[in-house]
């Protein structure tokens, strides 16, 4: 279900970063910036019955120190169940495969859903950052700070 972006999953990963309902949620990606996270082991893929429907882009702050940062995250169904059970998997694999010790990310302040969802898996709201990025439409958006510490997460049970 869970599995580290392959070359035939970037197009659909970069598709749905890219999509239109996603461009008020978070910053599109850079041409070719799938590829390139995908190559270096930081695009993973949500794909139940082994077609992708969702994507997670992360990032790596600190590598002895294991803090890790969502970029991005989505699902190409929203409210199907695939958002709650990859983000499980994606939080599993980085705490336990991984070696994470923080998980960070942020989230737009009117995306009531998306923070709903993490705050259900464990993540603490940290603060605010006020006008973090300029929408296609040209507002500012402020986004909603989060984090999940190792000692914090729960293990799903098997």
């Amino acid at each position: 279900m869970l599995r580290a972006a392959e070359s035939a999953d970037v197009a659909v990963a970069q598709a749905l970063w890219a999509a239109p309902a996603h461009a008020m949620l978070f910053q599109p990606p850079e041409p070719g910036e799938a590829a390139t996270l995908a190559g270096d082991g930081q695009l993973h893929v949500w794909a139940p019955g082994g077609r992708a429907v969702g994507f997670a882009a992360l990032a790596v702050w600190d590598v002895p120190g294991g803090v890790f940062w969502v970029r991005a995250f989505a699902v190409a169904e929203p409210g199907r169940g695939h958002g709650r059970a990859f983000l499980a998997a994606l939080l599993s694999h980085l705490f336990q495969a991984r070696g994470a010790h923080r998980i960070g990310l942020d989230v737009t302040l009117d995306n009531a859903p998306a923070q709903a969802l993490y705050a259900a898996a464990g993540f603490v709201r940290e603060g605010i950052l006020r006008e973090c990025w300029l929408r296609p439409d040209g507002a500012h958006v402020d986004c909603v700070m989060m984090s999940l510490l190792r000692r914090e997460w729960q293990m799903p049970p098997p």
